[in-house]
Protein backbone atom coordinates (compact mmCIF):
# COMPACT_ATOMS: atom_id res chain seq x y z
CA UNK A 1 0.00 0.00 0.00
CA UNK A 2 2.68 1.99 -0.05
CA UNK A 3 2.39 2.66 -3.92
CA UNK A 4 -0.68 5.16 -2.86
CA UNK A 5 1.54 8.03 -0.83
CA UNK A 6 2.92 10.82 -2.34
CA UNK A 7 6.71 10.25 -3.12
CA UNK A 8 6.69 13.46 -0.81
CA UNK A 9 5.24 11.69 2.22
CA UNK A 10 7.56 8.66 1.80
CA UNK A 11 10.66 10.61 1.77
CA UNK A 12 9.73 12.74 4.35
CA UNK A 13 8.79 9.65 6.69
CA UNK A 14 11.96 7.71 5.93
CA UNK A 15 14.43 10.79 6.99
CA UNK A 16 11.97 10.80 10.23
CA UNK A 17 12.67 7.10 10.74
CA UNK A 18 15.96 7.13 10.07
CA UNK A 19 16.31 9.80 12.64
CA UNK A 20 14.26 8.00 15.22
CA UNK A 21 16.45 4.96 15.11
CA UNK A 22 20.13 6.15 15.41
CA UNK A 23 21.17 8.01 18.85
CA UNK A 24 24.43 9.44 17.05
CA UNK A 25 23.56 12.51 14.79
CA UNK A 26 23.03 11.33 11.27
CA UNK A 27 24.95 13.16 8.12
CA UNK A 28 23.00 14.68 5.58
CA UNK A 29 24.86 12.75 3.48
CA UNK A 30 24.19 9.45 5.20
CA UNK A 31 20.02 10.50 5.22
CA UNK A 32 20.61 11.28 1.79
CA UNK A 33 21.66 7.57 0.92
CA UNK A 34 18.82 6.28 3.21
CA UNK A 35 16.30 8.06 1.32
CA UNK A 36 17.85 7.86 -1.98
CA UNK A 37 17.37 11.99 -2.52
CA UNK A 38 19.63 14.48 -3.43
CA UNK A 39 21.34 16.59 -0.12
CA UNK A 40 19.42 19.65 -1.28
CA UNK A 41 16.36 17.92 -1.02
CA UNK A 42 17.22 15.98 1.88
CA UNK A 43 17.55 19.95 3.55
CA UNK A 44 14.24 21.14 2.19
CA UNK A 45 12.45 18.01 3.64
CA UNK A 46 14.54 18.53 7.30
CA UNK A 47 12.49 22.52 6.98
CA UNK A 48 9.63 20.86 6.55
CA UNK A 49 9.57 18.27 9.52
CA UNK A 50 10.97 20.92 11.94
CA UNK A 51 7.93 23.12 11.04
CA UNK A 52 5.73 20.03 11.75
CA UNK A 53 7.35 19.11 14.85
CA UNK A 54 6.62 22.28 16.36
CA UNK A 55 2.83 21.29 17.78
CA UNK A 56 4.63 18.26 19.38
CA UNK A 57 7.64 20.84 21.20
CA UNK A 58 10.13 18.59 19.63
CA UNK A 59 12.87 19.77 17.10
CA UNK A 60 15.66 18.66 14.81
CA UNK A 61 19.23 19.52 15.85
CA UNK A 62 22.27 20.53 13.50
CA UNK A 63 25.47 20.16 14.99
CA UNK A 64 29.13 19.73 13.27
CA UNK A 65 28.18 16.32 14.04
CA UNK A 66 25.12 15.63 11.92
CA UNK A 67 21.14 16.17 12.86
CA UNK A 68 19.70 14.77 15.47
CA UNK A 69 15.88 14.55 16.19
CA UNK A 70 14.63 15.59 19.95
CA UNK A 71 11.02 14.85 20.36
CA UNK A 72 9.07 14.67 23.73
CA UNK A 73 10.16 10.68 25.55
CA UNK A 74 5.73 10.00 25.36
CA UNK A 75 6.03 10.63 21.86
CA UNK A 76 6.62 7.45 19.14
CA UNK A 77 7.11 6.32 15.52
CA UNK A 78 3.47 5.16 15.85
CA UNK A 79 2.30 8.80 15.93
CA UNK A 80 3.96 9.54 12.91
CA UNK A 81 2.80 6.30 11.08
CA UNK A 82 -0.60 7.25 11.94
CA UNK A 83 -0.26 10.65 10.72
CA UNK A 84 0.74 9.30 7.43
CA UNK A 85 -2.19 7.03 6.86
CA UNK A 86 -4.69 9.58 8.08
CA UNK A 87 -2.86 12.39 6.00
CA UNK A 88 -2.24 10.66 2.30
CA UNK A 89 -5.15 11.67 0.01
CA UNK A 90 -5.15 7.83 -1.59
CA UNK A 91 -6.18 6.39 2.22
CA UNK A 92 -8.87 9.36 2.49
CA UNK A 93 -10.44 8.52 -0.66
CA UNK A 94 -10.25 5.03 0.75
CA UNK A 95 -11.91 6.11 3.83
CA UNK A 96 -14.36 8.22 2.39
CA UNK A 97 -15.34 5.30 0.16
CA UNK A 98 -16.08 3.08 3.19
CA UNK A 99 -18.24 5.32 5.25
CA UNK A 100 -20.63 6.41 1.98
CA UNK A 101 -20.07 3.28 0.30
CA UNK A 102 -19.92 5.06 -3.29
CA UNK A 103 -18.96 8.61 -4.54
CA UNK A 104 -19.18 10.36 -8.31
CA UNK A 105 -15.66 11.48 -9.29
CA UNK A 106 -16.79 15.30 -9.68
CA UNK A 107 -17.29 14.81 -5.97
CA UNK A 108 -13.46 13.70 -5.25
CA UNK A 109 -11.99 16.07 -7.50
CA UNK A 110 -14.45 18.84 -5.56
CA UNK A 111 -13.54 17.27 -1.45
CA UNK A 112 -9.49 16.61 -2.69
CA UNK A 113 -8.87 19.56 -4.69
CA UNK A 114 -7.88 17.46 -7.75
CA UNK A 115 -7.99 17.74 -11.53
CA UNK A 116 -9.49 14.88 -13.54
CA UNK A 117 -6.19 14.06 -14.69
CA UNK A 118 -4.50 14.15 -11.24
CA UNK A 119 -7.27 12.03 -9.55
CA UNK A 120 -7.87 9.73 -12.08
CA UNK A 121 -3.69 8.87 -11.66
CA UNK A 122 -4.35 8.50 -8.06
CA UNK A 123 -7.30 6.07 -8.46
CA UNK A 124 -5.34 4.23 -10.98
CA UNK A 125 -2.15 4.03 -8.19
CA UNK A 126 -5.00 2.83 -5.58
CA UNK A 127 -6.09 0.09 -8.08
CA UNK A 128 -2.95 -1.40 -8.57
CA UNK A 129 -2.24 -0.92 -4.63
CA UNK A 130 -5.17 -3.02 -4.06
CA UNK A 131 -5.16 -6.02 -6.01
CA UNK A 132 -2.42 -7.86 -3.65
CA UNK A 133 -6.07 -7.67 -1.27
CA UNK A 134 -8.60 -8.51 -3.88
CA UNK A 135 -10.21 -5.81 -3.74
CA UNK A 136 -10.93 -3.50 -6.75
CA UNK A 137 -12.43 0.09 -7.28
CA UNK A 138 -14.74 0.42 -9.89
CA UNK A 139 -14.98 3.51 -12.56
CA UNK A 140 -18.38 6.08 -11.64
CA UNK A 141 -19.45 6.66 -9.12
CA UNK A 142 -16.21 5.05 -7.55
CA UNK A 143 -16.78 2.33 -5.06
CA UNK A 144 -14.91 -0.50 -3.46
CA UNK A 145 -15.64 -3.77 -5.12
CA UNK A 146 -14.66 -7.28 -3.96
CA UNK A 147 -15.36 -10.11 -1.80
CA UNK A 148 -16.64 -8.87 1.71
CA UNK A 149 -14.15 -11.07 3.67
CA UNK A 150 -11.49 -9.14 2.12
CA UNK A 151 -13.20 -6.14 2.04
CA UNK A 152 -13.33 -6.21 5.98
CA UNK A 153 -10.19 -7.31 6.46
CA UNK A 154 -8.64 -4.79 4.16
CA UNK A 155 -10.22 -2.13 6.59
CA UNK A 156 -9.82 -3.59 9.68
CA UNK A 157 -6.47 -3.31 9.21
CA UNK A 158 -6.74 0.26 8.49
CA UNK A 159 -8.14 1.30 10.76
CA UNK A 160 -6.56 0.00 13.36
CA UNK A 161 -3.63 1.16 12.09
CA UNK A 162 -4.47 4.84 11.78
CA UNK A 163 -6.41 5.31 14.85
CA UNK A 164 -5.68 5.00 18.32
CA UNK A 165 -8.15 3.47 20.87
CA UNK A 166 -9.42 7.03 22.37
CA UNK A 167 -10.37 7.66 18.83
CA UNK A 168 -13.08 6.80 16.90
CA UNK A 169 -13.59 7.51 13.06
CA UNK A 170 -16.70 5.72 12.57
CA UNK A 171 -19.04 8.57 12.01
CA UNK A 172 -21.89 6.50 11.74
CA UNK A 173 -21.70 4.79 14.84
CA UNK A 174 -22.19 5.14 18.81
CA UNK A 175 -18.74 4.44 20.52
CA UNK A 176 -20.18 4.18 23.82
CA UNK A 177 -22.84 1.67 22.50
CA UNK A 178 -20.67 -0.72 21.15
CA UNK A 179 -18.50 -1.27 23.74
CA UNK A 180 -21.32 -1.48 26.11
CA UNK A 181 -22.52 -4.27 23.58
CA UNK A 182 -18.70 -6.11 23.73
CA UNK A 183 -18.67 -5.49 27.50
CA UNK A 184 -22.31 -7.24 28.09
CA UNK A 185 -21.84 -9.94 25.96
CA UNK A 186 -18.45 -10.49 25.23
CA UNK A 187 -17.86 -12.52 21.95
CA UNK A 188 -15.37 -14.22 23.37
CA UNK A 189 -15.05 -17.40 25.81
CA UNK A 190 -12.63 -17.10 29.14
CA UNK A 191 -9.87 -19.18 27.58
CA UNK A 192 -9.48 -16.18 25.01
CA UNK A 193 -10.03 -13.37 26.95
CA UNK A 194 -6.39 -12.70 28.08
CA UNK A 195 -5.50 -12.92 24.64
CA UNK A 196 -7.86 -10.59 22.81
CA UNK A 197 -6.97 -7.47 21.41
CA UNK A 198 -9.74 -5.24 22.70
CA UNK A 199 -9.10 -2.48 19.94
CA UNK A 200 -8.63 -4.73 17.11
CA UNK A 201 -12.27 -6.80 18.43
CA UNK A 202 -14.08 -3.07 18.92
CA UNK A 203 -12.93 -1.84 15.67
CA UNK A 204 -13.37 -5.53 13.59
CA UNK A 205 -16.95 -5.39 15.38
CA UNK A 206 -17.44 -1.44 13.65
CA UNK A 207 -16.40 -2.10 10.61
CA UNK A 208 -18.84 -4.98 10.05
CA UNK A 209 -21.67 -2.94 11.29
CA UNK A 210 -20.71 -0.54 9.11
CA UNK A 211 -20.60 -2.83 6.38
CA UNK A 212 -23.86 -4.72 7.46
CA UNK A 213 -25.51 -0.97 7.26
CA UNK A 214 -24.70 -0.45 3.84
CA UNK A 215 -26.22 -3.84 2.77
CA UNK A 216 -23.17 -6.29 2.87
CA UNK A 217 -23.92 -8.74 5.29
CA UNK A 218 -21.42 -11.23 6.81
CA UNK A 219 -19.72 -13.40 4.40
CA UNK A 220 -21.17 -17.04 4.18
CA UNK A 221 -18.98 -19.87 5.83
CA UNK A 222 -19.11 -23.24 4.48
CA UNK A 223 -22.29 -25.10 5.27
CA UNK A 224 -21.19 -28.11 7.62
CA UNK A 225 -21.92 -29.25 11.32
CA UNK A 226 -20.13 -26.26 12.59
CA UNK A 227 -22.78 -23.78 11.07
CA UNK A 228 -26.23 -25.56 10.18
CA UNK A 229 -26.37 -26.66 14.06
CA UNK A 230 -24.36 -23.97 16.32
CA UNK A 231 -24.73 -21.00 14.75
CA UNK A 232 -28.62 -20.91 14.83
CA UNK A 233 -28.10 -21.73 18.75
CA UNK A 234 -25.54 -18.83 19.41
CA UNK A 235 -27.87 -16.73 17.17
CA UNK A 236 -30.94 -17.59 19.08
CA UNK A 237 -29.36 -17.14 22.70
CA UNK A 238 -28.12 -13.74 21.42
CA UNK A 239 -31.73 -12.98 20.49
CA UNK A 240 -32.95 -13.65 23.66
CA UNK A 241 -30.11 -12.18 25.85
CA UNK A 242 -30.54 -8.65 23.68
CA UNK A 243 -34.47 -8.43 24.58
CA UNK A 244 -34.60 -4.96 26.02
CA UNK A 245 -30.82 -3.66 25.13
CA UNK A 246 -30.64 -0.29 24.37
CA UNK A 247 -29.42 -0.37 20.96
CA UNK A 248 -30.02 3.33 20.06
CA UNK A 249 -29.97 4.00 16.32
CA UNK A 250 -28.47 0.01 15.67
CA UNK A 251 -30.85 -2.60 13.91
CA UNK A 252 -31.05 -5.77 16.24
CA UNK A 253 -30.60 -7.91 12.94
CA UNK A 254 -26.85 -6.79 11.73
CA UNK A 255 -25.98 -6.68 15.70
CA UNK A 256 -27.25 -10.20 16.01
CA UNK A 257 -25.50 -11.55 13.38
CA UNK A 258 -22.24 -9.75 13.57
CA UNK A 259 -21.93 -10.76 17.43
CA UNK A 260 -23.03 -14.26 16.63
CA UNK A 261 -20.45 -14.53 13.68
CA UNK A 262 -17.44 -13.32 16.16
CA UNK A 263 -18.98 -15.22 18.97
CA UNK A 264 -18.27 -18.59 17.01
CA UNK A 265 -14.93 -17.94 16.55
CA UNK A 266 -13.85 -16.95 19.37
CA UNK A 267 -15.51 -19.67 21.56
CA UNK A 268 -13.06 -22.93 22.49
CA UNK A 269 -16.44 -25.14 23.40
CA UNK A 270 -17.47 -24.84 20.45
CA UNK A 271 -13.93 -26.38 18.86
CA UNK A 272 -13.90 -28.75 20.96
CA UNK A 273 -17.41 -29.86 20.07
CA UNK A 274 -16.34 -29.40 16.40
CA UNK A 275 -13.24 -31.95 16.68
CA UNK A 276 -15.15 -34.72 18.03
CA UNK A 277 -17.93 -34.43 15.86
CA UNK A 278 -16.66 -33.11 12.70
CA UNK A 279 -14.22 -35.07 10.55
CA UNK A 280 -13.19 -32.72 8.14
CA UNK A 281 -11.80 -30.49 11.16
CA UNK A 282 -10.27 -33.68 12.95
CA UNK A 283 -7.76 -33.48 9.83
CA UNK A 284 -7.17 -30.24 9.08
CA UNK A 285 -6.35 -30.27 13.19
CA UNK A 286 -4.15 -33.26 13.29
CA UNK A 287 -1.20 -31.70 12.07
CA UNK A 288 -1.26 -29.06 14.47
CA UNK A 289 -1.72 -31.51 17.21
CA UNK A 290 1.22 -32.69 16.78
CA UNK A 291 3.25 -29.85 16.29
CA UNK A 292 1.92 -28.78 20.07
CA UNK A 293 2.52 -32.84 21.35
CA UNK A 294 6.41 -32.84 19.77
CA UNK A 295 7.39 -28.73 20.87
CA UNK A 296 5.81 -29.55 24.51
CA UNK A 297 7.77 -32.76 24.74
CA UNK A 298 11.05 -31.58 22.61
CA UNK A 299 11.43 -27.94 24.38
CA UNK A 300 10.50 -29.50 27.93
CA UNK A 301 7.59 -27.15 27.86
CA UNK A 302 4.76 -27.56 30.89
CA UNK A 303 1.18 -28.75 29.15
CA UNK A 304 0.09 -25.89 27.20
CA UNK A 305 -3.61 -23.58 26.94
CA UNK A 306 -3.45 -24.78 23.36
CA UNK A 307 -6.48 -24.23 22.04
CA UNK A 308 -7.01 -20.53 21.56
CA UNK A 309 -3.65 -20.43 19.02
CA UNK A 310 -4.60 -23.94 18.08
CA UNK A 311 -7.93 -22.11 16.73
CA UNK A 312 -5.67 -19.15 15.15
CA UNK A 313 -3.49 -21.13 13.95
CA UNK A 314 -6.30 -23.33 12.24
CA UNK A 315 -8.03 -20.07 10.61
CA UNK A 316 -4.96 -18.52 9.22
CA UNK A 317 -3.72 -21.63 7.60
CA UNK A 318 -7.56 -22.16 6.11
CA UNK A 319 -7.54 -18.83 4.97
CA UNK A 320 -3.90 -19.38 2.74
CA UNK A 321 -5.53 -23.41 1.67
CA UNK A 322 -8.87 -22.20 1.04
CA UNK A 323 -7.72 -18.98 -0.87
CA UNK A 324 -4.69 -20.47 -3.14
CA UNK A 325 -6.18 -18.79 -5.78
CA UNK A 326 -5.75 -15.74 -4.27
CA UNK A 327 -2.77 -13.95 -2.92
CA UNK A 328 -3.19 -13.61 0.43
CA UNK A 329 -1.03 -10.48 2.07
CA UNK A 330 -0.05 -10.34 5.08
CA UNK A 331 -2.42 -8.88 7.97
CA UNK A 332 -1.09 -5.31 7.84
CA UNK A 333 -1.16 -2.63 5.21
CA UNK A 334 2.03 -0.38 6.07
CA UNK A 335 3.48 -1.00 9.41
CA UNK A 336 2.84 -4.79 11.38
CA UNK A 337 1.23 -4.59 14.66
CA UNK A 338 3.59 -3.26 17.96
CA UNK A 339 4.18 -6.79 19.45
CA UNK A 340 5.43 -8.34 16.09
CA UNK A 341 8.86 -7.51 17.48
CA UNK A 342 8.88 -10.58 19.69
CA UNK A 343 9.33 -12.54 16.36
CA UNK A 344 12.26 -10.85 16.10
CA UNK A 345 13.59 -11.34 19.49
CA UNK A 346 12.82 -14.93 19.16
CA UNK A 347 14.64 -15.08 16.15
CA UNK A 348 17.79 -14.17 17.76
CA UNK A 349 17.33 -15.18 21.55
CA UNK A 350 15.39 -18.73 20.54
CA UNK A 351 16.48 -19.76 16.96
CA UNK A 352 16.38 -23.18 17.45
CA UNK A 353 12.74 -23.02 18.71
CA UNK A 354 11.89 -20.89 16.05
CA UNK A 355 13.91 -22.82 13.54
CA UNK A 356 11.92 -26.05 14.11
CA UNK A 357 8.30 -24.64 14.51
CA UNK A 358 8.81 -22.68 11.32
CA UNK A 359 10.27 -25.79 9.84
CA UNK A 360 7.39 -27.51 11.06
CA UNK A 361 4.83 -24.89 9.75
CA UNK A 362 6.57 -25.31 6.35
CA UNK A 363 5.66 -29.15 5.90
CA UNK A 364 2.38 -27.91 6.99
CA UNK A 365 2.03 -25.67 4.33
CA UNK A 366 3.36 -27.86 1.62
CA UNK A 367 1.49 -30.72 2.58
CA UNK A 368 -1.46 -28.33 1.78
CA UNK A 369 0.13 -27.38 -1.52
CA UNK A 370 0.51 -23.73 0.29
CA UNK A 371 3.43 -21.51 -1.66
CA UNK A 372 5.94 -20.81 1.52
CA UNK A 373 7.48 -17.39 2.15
CA UNK A 374 9.32 -16.11 5.13
CA UNK A 375 6.58 -13.42 5.67
CA UNK A 376 4.03 -16.45 5.92
CA UNK A 377 6.42 -18.40 8.12
CA UNK A 378 6.74 -15.05 10.32
CA UNK A 379 3.28 -14.58 10.46
CA UNK A 380 2.28 -18.36 11.71
CA UNK A 381 5.29 -17.90 14.30
CA UNK A 382 3.43 -14.54 15.17
CA UNK A 383 0.06 -15.83 15.50
CA UNK A 384 1.37 -18.72 18.11
CA UNK A 385 3.31 -16.27 20.31
CA UNK A 386 0.10 -13.85 20.51
CA UNK A 387 -2.04 -16.65 21.80
CA UNK A 388 0.34 -18.90 23.59
CA UNK A 389 0.44 -17.84 27.40
CA UNK A 390 4.42 -17.67 28.72
CA UNK A 391 5.61 -19.21 25.93
CA UNK A 392 8.55 -16.67 25.76
CA UNK A 393 9.17 -17.15 29.87
CA UNK A 394 9.14 -20.66 29.51
CA UNK A 395 11.89 -20.73 26.87
CA UNK A 396 14.08 -18.15 29.01
CA UNK A 397 13.91 -20.35 31.81
CA UNK A 398 14.75 -23.56 30.20
CA UNK A 399 17.69 -22.26 28.19
CA UNK A 400 18.93 -18.76 29.51
CA UNK A 401 18.15 -19.23 33.27
CA UNK A 402 19.80 -21.83 35.96
CA UNK A 403 17.75 -23.06 38.74
CA UNK A 404 19.30 -22.88 41.99
CA UNK A 405 18.52 -24.82 45.12
CA UNK A 406 19.75 -23.08 48.34
CA UNK A 407 20.60 -24.72 51.22
CA UNK A 408 21.41 -22.98 54.59
CA UNK A 409 22.98 -25.03 57.48
CA UNK A 410 21.98 -22.30 60.10
CA UNK A 411 17.94 -21.92 59.37
CA UNK A 412 15.00 -21.08 57.00
CA UNK A 413 15.37 -17.08 57.61
CA UNK A 414 18.97 -17.19 56.53
CA UNK A 415 18.11 -19.11 53.70
CA UNK A 416 15.60 -16.40 53.00
CA UNK A 417 17.85 -13.97 53.08
CA UNK A 418 20.60 -15.22 50.98
CA UNK A 419 17.97 -15.73 48.26
CA UNK A 420 16.86 -11.96 49.05
CA UNK A 421 20.31 -11.25 48.00
CA UNK A 422 20.67 -13.58 45.20
CA UNK A 423 18.21 -12.09 43.10
CA UNK A 424 18.95 -8.53 44.02
CA UNK A 425 22.27 -9.62 41.92
CA UNK A 426 21.20 -11.84 39.63
CA UNK A 427 17.33 -11.31 39.06
CA UNK A 428 15.87 -13.21 36.13
CA UNK A 429 18.95 -15.14 35.73
CA UNK A 430 17.85 -17.81 38.52
CA UNK A 431 15.03 -19.38 39.97
CA UNK A 432 15.42 -19.90 43.28
CA UNK A 433 14.30 -22.52 45.54
CA UNK A 434 15.02 -22.98 49.16
CA UNK A 435 16.07 -26.63 50.48
CA UNK A 436 13.20 -27.25 53.44
CA UNK A 437 15.29 -30.16 55.04
CA UNK A 438 17.92 -29.41 58.20
CA UNK A 439 20.63 -32.02 56.84
CA UNK A 440 21.36 -32.57 53.26
CA UNK A 441 21.13 -35.72 52.27
CA UNK A 442 21.07 -37.34 48.43
CA UNK A 443 17.62 -38.72 49.36
CA UNK A 444 15.92 -35.65 49.84
CA UNK A 445 17.73 -33.83 47.19
CA UNK A 446 15.69 -36.53 45.03
CA UNK A 447 12.49 -34.66 45.63
CA UNK A 448 13.86 -31.39 43.71
CA UNK A 449 14.26 -30.23 40.39
CA UNK A 450 17.91 -27.82 39.87
CA UNK A 451 20.48 -27.10 38.15
CA UNK A 452 22.77 -25.69 40.46
CA UNK A 453 23.12 -26.33 43.93
CA UNK A 454 24.36 -22.85 46.47
CA UNK A 455 25.13 -24.31 49.86
CA UNK A 456 26.19 -21.84 52.75
CA UNK A 457 28.47 -25.18 54.03
CA UNK A 458 30.79 -27.43 52.79
CA UNK A 459 29.00 -30.03 50.62
CA UNK A 460 30.52 -33.87 51.36
CA UNK A 461 28.32 -36.12 49.61
CA UNK A 462 28.33 -36.44 45.90
CA UNK A 463 25.80 -34.92 43.93
CA UNK A 464 26.01 -35.10 40.00
CA UNK A 465 24.57 -31.36 39.25
CA UNK A 466 26.84 -28.64 39.91
CA UNK A 467 27.60 -27.41 43.31
CA UNK A 468 29.04 -24.34 44.30
CA UNK A 469 29.99 -23.04 48.49
CA UNK A 470 28.51 -19.78 49.25
CA UNK A 471 31.96 -17.36 49.77
CA UNK A 472 31.80 -14.56 52.16
CA UNK A 473 34.32 -11.76 52.10
CA UNK A 474 34.64 -8.87 54.08
CA UNK A 475 32.49 -6.90 51.36
CA UNK A 476 29.74 -9.37 51.44
CA UNK A 477 28.88 -12.53 49.15
CA UNK A 478 31.26 -13.27 46.40
CA UNK A 479 28.90 -12.14 43.81
CA UNK A 480 31.35 -12.76 40.88
CA UNK A 481 32.51 -16.45 41.94
CA UNK A 482 27.86 -17.11 41.90
CA UNK A 483 27.95 -15.71 38.25
CA UNK A 484 30.82 -17.50 36.80
CA UNK A 485 29.00 -20.68 38.30
CA UNK A 486 25.57 -19.94 37.00
CA UNK A 487 27.14 -18.84 33.35
CA UNK A 488 28.43 -22.07 33.11
CA UNK A 489 25.46 -23.97 34.22
CA UNK A 490 23.53 -21.92 31.50
CA UNK A 491 25.86 -22.06 28.41
CA UNK A 492 25.77 -26.28 29.26
CA UNK A 493 22.26 -26.45 29.91
CA UNK A 494 22.05 -24.66 26.14
CA UNK A 495 24.71 -26.74 24.47
CA UNK A 496 23.09 -30.01 26.22
CA UNK A 497 19.85 -28.83 25.36
CA UNK A 498 20.60 -27.78 21.34
CA UNK A 499 22.38 -30.84 20.93
CA UNK A 500 19.29 -33.26 22.05
CA UNK A 501 16.94 -31.01 19.69
CA UNK A 502 19.52 -31.23 17.07
CA UNK A 503 19.57 -34.94 17.25
CA UNK A 504 15.81 -34.95 17.14
CA UNK A 505 15.63 -32.47 14.40
CA UNK A 506 18.26 -35.16 12.26
CA UNK A 507 15.80 -37.92 12.71
CA UNK A 508 12.72 -36.73 12.13
CA UNK A 509 10.90 -36.90 9.29
CA UNK A 510 8.32 -34.72 7.17
CA UNK A 511 4.77 -34.80 6.90
CA UNK A 512 4.69 -35.79 3.25
CA UNK A 513 7.15 -38.75 4.24
CA UNK A 514 5.15 -39.25 7.31
CA UNK A 515 1.84 -38.33 6.41
CA UNK A 516 -0.50 -38.03 9.19
CA UNK A 517 -3.70 -41.01 9.22
CA UNK A 518 -6.68 -41.93 11.14
CA UNK A 519 -4.80 -43.61 14.14
CA UNK A 520 -3.34 -40.60 14.80
CA UNK A 521 -4.60 -39.64 18.57
CA UNK A 522 -6.12 -36.80 19.04
CA UNK A 523 -9.12 -37.88 21.76
CA UNK A 524 -6.73 -36.44 24.09
CA UNK A 525 -7.21 -32.99 23.50
CA UNK A 526 -11.26 -33.26 23.36
CA UNK A 527 -11.59 -32.19 27.42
Amino acid sequence: MWLILSEKDKKKYAILDALYRKYDPVTIQKLSELSDLSQRSVLNYLEELKRDLLTLHGEILSSNEGIRLRIPNHIGMDHFQRKLLRDSTGFQILRLLFLKGTISLSDLQDQFFLSSSSLERLLKKIRTALEPYNIQLSGSPVTVRGQEFFIRRFYTRYFIEAYTYSEWPFENLNKDTLENLLSTYPPYCTEYSSFIKKKEILFQFAVALTRAQKGHPHPDYPVSFFTEKKLPEIRQELRQSLTGFPLGTLALAPVLNELSFMKLQYTTDYYKERLQKDPAFQESTRELFRLIHETTDLFQLPPPKYWPFLIELYKLLQLHTKGKEYQIQPDYLLFRSRDFIIVTHHQVEYPFFYTYVTSYFKDILKSRGVTVSEALLEELYYTLLCHSESLTNHLFKNFKSCKVLLYSHLSQNHAKAVEDVLIANFNSMIDVEIYTEAELTEKDLERYQFDLLVSTTSVEIDIKNAVLYLHFHERGYQISSIYKAISTVVDKKKTDQMKRIKDYMDKKVTLQENPLTETTSITQYWK
